[in-house]
């Protein structure tokens, strides 16, 4: 009766611990309300997709909502406001927002005087920015009037001018920070923003958590140089910087001598710390099942790892993250890396930023523009391997040489599912396979030096007709020659047969006529 008892008590104390722990997690985590009129504007379109953006990058619980439904603030830990400069909140969103006591963000011009005092100032608009070498970039904007709050406050960085009077470009006045002009096609505002946002939203003194960049060789396809790829291994050796390679993936041909001395060369980076990502299939996410996409992947990682090679990541479209298929396809892997895609967003832009749940480290695609520059979420910098060595050189150089830390991908936790393969990698404790310890140092391949190809029918007839060439034209040259002979020969005896027959029928005729004569 005890045991019952007390399994009774158990049983209570687990279901209090179940209801407890989603309200402590939802505490802990950044829930934002993100109000916008993307389907009504283009200008909130655009910078609302930046922010999605930013959600995936950052790890933020994000929804999107229509600014003109009265929001359930409930539950969030901050409102960011981005909706069309021209257009106002109306009375009952704009008093649901002031009630909830919740810091706001309010990006634009749009949504500002429903909730504080504002001055509009008339004059020519030039922003500045700080650059990543801390040098001034100044931008002349269209307009000339400006919207910011009457009440002055702490600036957040940046400046804009109005006509020779400065302005903090983003300032707090209370528990709302402005934005007072944005243009989501500048990458240099872009990463701005995330900066300003991570500011925004870090919940102590200290200073917030600066990320770092990985330095990739992006797309480095099989069957590639191996000489090269040494080559390019070896003056990233050289320069002393903590890069990664990116492969594409293989799903034939994976035991052909040509591929075997690719993995050793990835076998040797490897062992000499370089992380190995490998890329998606290239396909349109729209075309396929994701049945298909997780067989490949597991096909193209079991093509890798059949020689001690290991992806620790994945790297894929940025807008795979933005579609519950891609999250689907991606769900075995704890590290991403992302790259921007002008792939369509299927239609299916989520109203709640659902990758979170999935646990993923993300690493996103840096700015192309050298003087956007944020610490504000891990980066990826995309090289490319085609390019001359030099020409990669002054790039890494310029890259050392910059605030940016560069970051080895071993320094990060690992965890791959790929078909029938468990990948856990421990910075501090290594490699595991299926449970088994596995190693990641160096050992020299041997060659079967006659490897003999298993190729089908039709590869083999190939084969055998492109290594008798020489014999084939020399057959068609002795048919031809015959032909042609005969062709001679055919026409000389026609042409004799026929100049016969009219020489008799003729001498008939001169007999005939003769013979009237007479």
């Amino acid at each position: 009766m005890m045991c019952k008892a007390k399994a009774w008590v158990l049983a209570l104390a687990a279901g209090l611990l179940l209801l407890l722990i989603p309200a402590q997690a939802r505490a802990d985590v950044t829930r934002l309300l993100i109000l916008n009129d993307e389907q009504t504007s283009e200008t909130s379109a655009a910078a609302t997709d930046v922010l999605r953006r930013f959600a995936l990058y950052s790890s933020w619980t994000c929804t999107f909502a229509s600014s003109e439904d009265v929001p359930d603030t409930d539950g969030y830990t901050a409102v960011i406001i981005c909706t069309d400069p021209n257009w106002a909140l109306n009375a009952s969103v704009a008093l649901a927002i002031q009630e909830s006591k919740l810091p706001v963000f309010v990006i634009g011009a749009g949504g500002l005087a429903e909730l504080t005092k504002t001055q509009v100032y008339e004059g020519s608009l030039t922003l500045r920015l700080q650059t990543q070498a801390n040098a001034a970039n100044d931008m002349l904007l269209s307009g000339n009037s400006l919207l910011l709050m009457k009440k002055s406050g702490e600036s957040l960085g940046g400046q804009i001018f109005v006509g020779a009077q400065a302005f903090p470009l983003c300032q707090t006045a209370g528990n709302i920070t402005h934005l007072a002009y944005f243009d989501p096609s500048q990458e240099a505002q872009c990463a701005f923003l995330s900066t300003l946002l991570q500011t925004w939203l870090w919940p102590y003194k200290n200073s917030p958590t600066a990320y770092g960049q990985y330095l990739v060789l992006d797309r480095i396809y099989p069957f590639a140089d191996p000489e090269r790829l040494l080559s390019l291994v070896e003056m990233l050796e050289t320069e002393n910087v903590p890069y990664v390679l990116c492969v594409m993936p293989i799903y034939a041909n994976a035991d052909y001598p040509a591929m075997k001395r690719f993995c050793e060369v990835l076998r040797y980076a490897q062992s000499r710390g370089a992380g190995i990502v490998m890329h998606v299939p290239q396909v349109t996410l729209v075309n396929v099942t994701v049945e298909d996409l997780q067989k490949n992947i597991a096909n193209a990682y079991s093509a890798y790892s059949r020689y001690g090679v290991y992806p620790l990541a994945i790297e894929a479209p940025d807008v795979w993250l933005m579609s519950e298929k891609g999250q689907d396809v991606l769900r075995g892997w704890r590290t991403v890396f992302l790259f921007r895609s002008d792939e369509a967003l299927f239609g299916e832009k989520q109203a709640e930023n659902t990758a979170l749940r999935d646990g993923h480290q993300i690493v996103a695609p840096a700015y192309a523009d050298a003087t956007a520059f944020t610490n504000a979420y891990a980066q990826a910098i995309y090289l490319d391997p085609s390019e001359d060595i030099e020409t990669l050189r002054t790039q890494v150089n310029r890259l050392k040489n910059s605030r940016t830390a560069l970051k080895k991908l071993s320094d990060v936790e690992g965890i791959v599912y790929a078909g029938d393969l468990y990948v856990h990698f421990y910075p501090a404790d290594g490699l595991y396979v299926n449970g088994q310890a596995a190693s990641l140092a160096y050992q020299r391949f041997n060659y079967d030096e006659d490897y003999v190809y298993d190729r089908g029918f039709v590869q083999y007839m190939t084969e055998q007709i492109q290594a008798s060439n020489k014999l084939i034209l020399a057959f068609v040259a002795v048919a031809c020659t015959i032909f042609i002979a005969g062709m001679i020969i055919s026409r000389r005896t026609t042409r004799r047969q026929l100049l016969g027959n009219h020489t008799h029928a003729k001498d008939e005729q001169e007999g005939v006529n003769l013979h009237d004569g007479g």
